[in-house]
């Protein structure tokens, strides 16, 4: 009785009720554990950088400024702000993954269900509410969240700016795939190949059209991806941190082997029998 009269195009009308439901399982399954797990390394890291500008600016893993961590900076900076809110609590570190979670599952309904239908975005919904590596990931400050956030954001602005035929959706899509490579490195332009070949078949322009506006993105994705590169690569080493899990101090050898090929070398064959440690600052530092 309560609701009697709303009818047509109402609130409640309009609500998915069991899309609503997958969203309170996924806040729950990633805010219930958010106290119980984080990467020492990586929560060493979001709070040294709030010792100094310096460690701020180059992320230091640690408070003196002697080594980076081995992950650019964005994901970091953002779990900064509530630790310097709240203080380096395991919940304050793991926070803004868990956010980013929960925002994954709802931006995936959305991109899903105007082409595939409802059930189709319940469905992927759900799957990527309770599937158990999502949720861990979610729940602990691992960087990979921030990514898989930016990516969907990505994909949404790709399609925008498909259907509008709209250049600011296309320029807004170079941005966030800059700011994802600056979450992951080269991690993140896995599925760049795929939206390039999307642009080219899926809008009635011409050949030469298409190609004009991918260069003009690519050279946007460019700057935004390697700016915090070039600085760190221009910066004198005397000047700056020693580049974490390179054994060359290169931010280079970070970008395309340690967070780039060597990402891929367990589909090349067999890994090395001893790989070196992951988630520990390098043990090279710089001369005394």
């Amino acid at each position: 009785m309560l609701f009697k009269g709303f009818k047509g195009n109402s609130f409640f009308n309009r609500i998915d009720f069991w899309f609503v439901l997958i969203i309170f399982i996924g806040i729950i399954l990633r805010f219930s554990r958010i106290n119980d797990f984080d990467n020492p390394y990586y929560t060493a890291t979001s709070y040294s950088i709030l010792k100094s500008w310096k460690n701020f600016f180059f992320v230091s893993s640690d408070p003196l400024g002697i080594v980076t961590v081995d992950k650019p900076p964005l994901a970091f900076w953002l779990q900064a702000v509530p630790i310097y809110i709240f203080g380096p609590e395991k919940w304050a570190v793991n926070i803004s993954q868990s956010i980013m979670g929960v925002s994954v599952i709802a931006i995936l309904y959305r991109l899903i269900k105007p082409t595939f239908g409802r059930v189709a975005a319940l469905v992927s919904a759900i799957i990527i509410a309770v599937i158990p590596a999502s949720v861990i990931i979610d729940s602990r400050n691992e960087p990979d969240s921030l990514m898989m956030f930016l990516l969907l954001c990505s994909t949404v602005c790709m399609i925008k700016s498909v259907r509008s035929d709209s250049v600011v959706w296309l320029l807004f899509f170079g941005l966030l795939m800059g700011l994802a490579f600056n979450t992951k490195m080269l991690v993140a332009f896995i599925p760049l190949p795929i939206f390039y070949l999307y642009y080219f078949f899926a809008r009635n322009e011409s050949f030469l059209q298409n190609l004009k506006h991918l260069v003009l993105v690519s050279i946007l994705l460019f700057l935004v991806s390697f700016s915090w590169i070039f600085f760190i690569w221009l910066t004198p080493p005397e000047n700056r941190p020693w580049i974490g899990s390179t054994s060359d101090n290169s931010i280079w050898t970070l970008v395309i082997d340690y967070n780039g090929f060597h990402r891929f070398e367990g589909f090349l064959g067999r890994p090395p029998h001893n790989p070196p440690p992951q988630n520990l600052p390098p043990q090279n530092l710089p001369p005394q």
